[in-house]
């Protein structure tokens, strides 16, 4: 892979709660135009005239172009779906980009566009990342496992003994963010926020370094940052040593030389893919500078 500016990214002492450790990213070089994300960036999402599980419409009015982030959960439609790539989109631009259905047994009435109080769970987005490479590699195309992505779903919901009447992956998240030990813990990361000149994190939970998400601008980390640290509290996990930060910057450094495969993005910009031993990701770049990544290693 050839996104030189990774190889600049340097590692902070991390912060800890219920043993998930946040690890904060710095990324030196790093050169982008102006681009907004988030919920203030003012993006319309929309079904297509011809509504699909697949696919949403999203509009930027802007003047700015705009991020929108795989990993993000968009709430209402006809079904709540999550984007199965990160997309910048250009000014006063409008395109279908594909995603995956996060709540199987709704199809109905729609409803009002929102997001959800966190990011996708880690394990369902790692799963996501997985069927999105495969299917493009094998056959061109950025529909990945639905199937898979269902079924990670509702593994959770199993393992924290919750029912949901549509198979939907934020009641879940929800009922378990509703635990107070993990709201106090996720408070504390939250009220810490992004540090001075933060891109991204690394989380490790217990010993086991997991995720890296990383953003082209501390900005758009900022936009994200709540959300996504919600999500990391869907995990329960065993007691261990926290990883060295020499040990975590030897992590990111290594997705330098894995074995990513590039294509033309749907927006702006280029996307490489990569899913094999364990490891999942995506990076979006533009003109050689990264936009936004997210690699899992995960069993």
């Amino acid at each position: 892979m050839s996104i030189a500016n990774l190889q600049t990214a340097s590692v902070g002492a991390p912060v800890t709660e219920r043993g998930i450790s946040f690890f904060p990213v710095y990324l030196l070089g790093n050169q982008l135009p102006a681009i907004a994300t988030g919920e203030t960036a003012k993006l319309k999402i929309s079904e297509l005239d011809q509504a699909s599980v697949n696919n949403l419409r999203i509009y930027n009015p802007t003047d700015t172009s705009i991020l929108v982030t795989e990993g993000e959960h968009f709430v209402g439609g006809k079904q709540n779906r999550a984007p199965n790539v990160s997309v910048l989109i250009s000014a006063h631009t409008t395109l279908s980009i594909p995603v995956s259905c996060l709540e199987q047994g709704r199809w109905g009435a729609q409803q009002e566009w929102g997001r959800a109080t966190s990011f996708v769970s880690p394990r369902v987005r790692s799963k996501k990342r997985e069927g999105v490479s495969r299917a493009l590699r094998s056959r061109g195309s950025r529909v990945g496992n639905q199937g898979q992505v269902w079924k990670e779903v509702k593994a959770m919901a199993r393992e924290c003994r919750i029912f949901s009447r549509t198979g939907s992956a934020s009641e879940v998240d929800e009922h378990i963010l509703r635990d107070t030990g993990r709201a106090k813990s996720i408070a504390k990361i939250c009220d810490r926020g992004v540090q001075p000149q933060q891109c991204g994190i690394v989380v490790a939970l217990g010993s086991k370094i997991t995720d890296l998400e990383l953003f082209g601008a501390p900005h758009l980390l900022e936009a994200h940052y709540e959300r996504l640290v919600r999500s990391f509290f869907s995990e329960n996990v065993d007691s261990g040593e926290i990883p060295l930060v020499s040990d975590v910057l030897a992590k990111i450094q290594e997705v330098h030389s894995l074995d990513f495969k590039e294509r033309p993005a749907v927006g702006l910009g280029e996307e490489w893919h990569i899913a094999t031993g364990g490891v999942t990701g995506q990076i979006l770049s533009l003109d050689g500078s990264i936009v936004h990544g997210a690699v899992s290693w995960r069993a």
